[in-house]
């Protein structure tokens, strides 16, 4: 029978590290699991992954492989070309790095020849320090012709989880709709204007009304043998019986990811 046990000292033998926790004793456990708690507190990291898995920064990402790259369909000839309105100063130095940083990862392109544009209004996120790049893409919404909406509805998503399942964990795809590609004939809907010069992304951009359709129906093909029920767009949930069955599960989903 599972059992928690008392705090105990743990010990890092290779850097003199200390943690003091309680662990989970389980005489069903073929093995000792080290939990991520434990691994924070210890400051270990895993060494043995390829360098090609880890992100070089924030804004870093990586290409869904089974995902077709998407071709938008307009619904005439308009071509939506809206005039970038000021920003302050604070906004656009804020607002360099993460422009540098989606340049670097192929997120955007410079793109000189668009027809469209559309503005962008720079915003603090919660730590008060960084910026994050936020396009207002209404008009190019209204100038396309857009899919019939297919995303999960949390209730119904709730409703597929079973009772014994008792230990949940919810892995949260950083930045999930900059995984699937916009063919290169399509990408020119969402140019926008900074510091002078024209950019365009390459993948989905947040505000196109079709990405989370477009992500929905991408994540659930490319995940299509996975077990556990489908997540919400970005979320995909991880639930299970025992405390034991959900640490081997959730190590085993950090390495696949």
């Amino acid at each position: 029978m599972n059992r928690m046990s008392k705090p105990l000292y743990i010990q890092d033998n290779k850097s003199g590290k200390q943690a003091k926790a309680p662990v989970v004793i389980s005489p069903d456990c073929p093995i000792n699991l080290l939990g991520r708690d434990l691994m924070q507190l210890l400051q270990i990291e895993l060494k043995g992954l390829p360098a090609s898995l880890r992100t070089k920064g924030p804004e870093d990402v990586g290409l869904m492989t089974t995902a077709a790259p998407v071709q938008i369909k307009p619904k005439s000839d308009w071509r939506p070309r809206v005039r970038q309105y000021p920003l302050i100063a604070d906004a656009l130095a804020g607002i360099q790095p993460v422009i540098k940083q989606l340049l670097h990862a192929g997120v955007i392109r410079e793109c000189p020849d668009s027809p469209c544009n559309t503005p962008i209004f720079p915003g603090r996120k919660a730590d008060g320090t960084n910026w994050r790049m936020v396009q207002d893409l209404r008009q190019i919404n209204e100038a396309v012709q857009s899919r019939t909406p297919l995303v999960p509805d949390p209730h119904t998503l709730l409703n597929t989880l079973r009772p014994e399942n008792t230990f949940f964990t919810v892995i949260d795809l950083s930045n999930a709709f900059f995984y699937v590609p916009v063919h290169p004939d399509s990408q020119f809907w969402f140019a926008f204007t900074y510091a002078g010069k024209s950019y365009t992304y390459t993948i989905l951009p947040q505000g196109y009304c079709d990405s989370p359709t477009i992500f929905t129906q991408a994540i659930n093909s490319c995940l299509s043998n996975f077990d556990p029920p489908r997540g919400s767009q970005d979320d995909l949930p991880l639930p299970h019986q025992t405390v034991i069955l959900h640490r081997c599960a959730a190590f085993t989903a950090s390495f696949d990811n």
